[in-house]
């Protein structure tokens, strides 16, 4: 069927379209749908070529033997898989760090490259899970306050933070040297040098609850001071510092490998019958929190003062259900 395309703009956004959408475009059939010469039409796909060339865009337009064609080319080294992007979605969703309108924005970024067909099938994968998502209870963006604060860190400048605690009527000012920015369990958080000599440890300040923040002077710290977002969050739970410390526990529960997956710096030290004994470098007091959670299927060993404090609170634990 001849399509009434006469000008070549006409033209040219018709293929642009049927190329994102998966189709293969056949110089033939082009010219006779268009009542266009050959000529024409490779003029036409020329003028692709280069408005794919020079627009953001991962795909190549290129001649395939096998259908006859012109076509789209994938280029996977510079974008992510279609099972990667299902697995980033699901990922995202599930951390609930964003509004669910960052969410749809982010995903519909990353589905962008997809041909159509293959972005409904991804929109019908997580569909339900967005009808539903529940946005954290702060209900406020994160985002330009997580790379300002980021880039803070990076360049060394100290910030003032006008901080709400939860349970306090109003914010409050403080200033810091911010070492990193890390995400945990819902929330994201700047880490701060601690300028108390009672508290030697990093400080954690939940990024929702600033309302303000101000970037000051710059401030140095040695390349030895330098802090390492990783090797924090390995030793952290529930972004509680505390004292850093070796713990020993004798672990009886069914899974010892999801246990040294919570504790990326364990390692077991010695198997006995029908339980393990495992070693790592955490922050004392976010780990209490997760050993109770474990309940009679954990023991700690070592230090001396963390088990007598676990002993306290399972007294006080057995009393509440008395």
């Amino acid at each position: 069927m001849t399509v009434n395309y006469k000008s070549k703009t006409q033209r040219v956004t018709w293929m642009y379209n049927e190329l994102k959408n998966g189709n293969v475009l056949r110089k033939q059939e082009m010219a006779e749908q268009f009542d266009v010469s050959l000529k024409t039409v490779q003029r036409d796909i020329e003028e692709l070529r280069i408005i794919f060339g020079e627009e953001y865009s991962p795909y190549h337009l290129v001649y395939s033997k096998a259908k006859s064609g012109y076509l789209l080319d994938l280029d996977v080294v510079d974008v992510l898989t279609e099972q990667e992007i299902l697995a980033t979605t699901k990922i995202l969703v599930e951390s609930r760090a964003f509004l669910k309108n960052e969410i749809k924005g982010i995903t519909q970024k990353m589905y962008h490259h997809l041909p159509r067909e293959r972005q409904r099938m991804l929109e019908a994968y997580v569909s339900n899970e967005m009808h539903y998502y529940v946005e954290l209870t702060h209900k406020s963006s994160v985002m330009a306050k997580v790379h300002e604060l980021a880039e803070a860190s990076r360049a060394k400048q100290a910030v003032m933070l006008m901080y709400k605690k939860e349970h306090e009527p109003e914010a409050k000012a403080y200033h810091i040297e911010p070492l990193g920015v890390v995400f945990s369990e819902f929330y994201f958080y700047v880490i701060a040098e601690s300028n108390k000599p009672e508290r030697p440890h990093p400080i954690a300040y939940r990024i929702d609850r600033i309302e303000h923040l101000h970037i000051k002077h710059h401030f140095e710290r040695s390349e030895s001071q330098r802090f390492e977002e990783s090797s924090f969050q390995q030793r952290i739970h529930f972004m509680h510092t505390g004292e850093l410390a070796t713990i020993k526990i004798r672990f009886s529960g069914p899974s010892p490998e999801a246990v040294l997956d919570r504790l990326p710096t364990g390692r077991i030290i010695r198997h006995e019958e029908n339980a393990v004994i495992i070693e790592a470098e955490v922050y004392l007091r976010g780990i209490e929190m997760w050993l109770l959670s474990q309940g009679e299927h954990i023991e700690v060993l070592a230090p001396e003062h963390l088990r007598n404090r676990m002993r306290e609170r399972a007294t006080k634990l057995t009393e509440l259900y008395e």
